[in-house]
């Protein structure tokens, strides 16, 4: 449910959406898609245990990859992200889902990859960056 309850996070942010509109990827972007767009990737994850078994908490590490064809169009997209996710705390729901977020942390930056010809494009600029997050 983690996917599920970041993609509405980010979707739903009138920001957000209004630069990338619904081209946030989990794993992979579609040949098909277009840039500006998001791509998430869970690279880690953990379940918390105490002495008396498990805590219902689940530690993850997510990479946010932001693609686009200017780069200073992934830094305005990386900051509205971060805007959204850092520290947020609070329970995102769906039809027969939900996933509370116990906490959401930024864990480090990277904005040194670039591209050539991707998809027909001739220049794609990446930055990337990874979170750390408690959730249930």
């Amino acid at each position: 449910m983690l996917q599920l309850g970041l993609f509405k996070l980010l979707k739903d942010d009138a920001t957000v959406s209004g630069l990338v509109g619904t081209r946030i990827y989990p794993s992979v972007k579609p040949q098909s898609g277009t840039f500006p767009c998001i791509i998430y990737t869970r690279t880690n994850g953990n379940w918390d245990y105490h002495f008396k078994g498990s805590s219902g908490l689940i530690f993850s590490r997510l990479q946010i990859d932001v693609d686009a064809t200017a780069y200073p169009l992934t830094k305005q997209i990386q900051s509205a992200i971060i805007d959204v996710l850092k520290d947020y705390k609070g329970t995102v729901s769906g039809s027969g889902w939900s996933c509370r977020f116990d906490g959401i942390f930024l864990n480090g930056r990277n904005d040194e990859t670039v591209k050539d010809s991707v998809g027909g494009v001739d220049r794609v600029f990446r930055t990337s960056f990874d979170l750390d997050i408690w959730h249930t």
